[in-house]
């Protein structure tokens, strides 16, 4: 299973890259469909808490300073 923070962080990076190659946007969307296929796994508490983990990740990265 994909990690949820490894797909995040991803997408950060992919959003910094000015020019992405189309084998790179066909593996993010790779990943991202992935990703999206494991939630249906998940209950409804652990997709909870994922997602609060994720936005608890998020905010954490916004206070960084750089």
């Amino acid at each position: 299973m994909i990690e949820a923070g490894r797909l995040v962080l991803l997408e950060s990076d992919m959003q910094s890259i000015h020019f992405l190659s189309v084998e790179m946007v066909a593996k993010y969307e790779e990943l991202k469909a992935a990703y999206i296929e494991s939630l249906n796994s998940f209950s409804y508490e652990e997709v909870y808490q994922r997602s609060n983990h994720i936005l608890a990740f998020h905010h954490f990265q916004s206070q960084k300073i750089i």
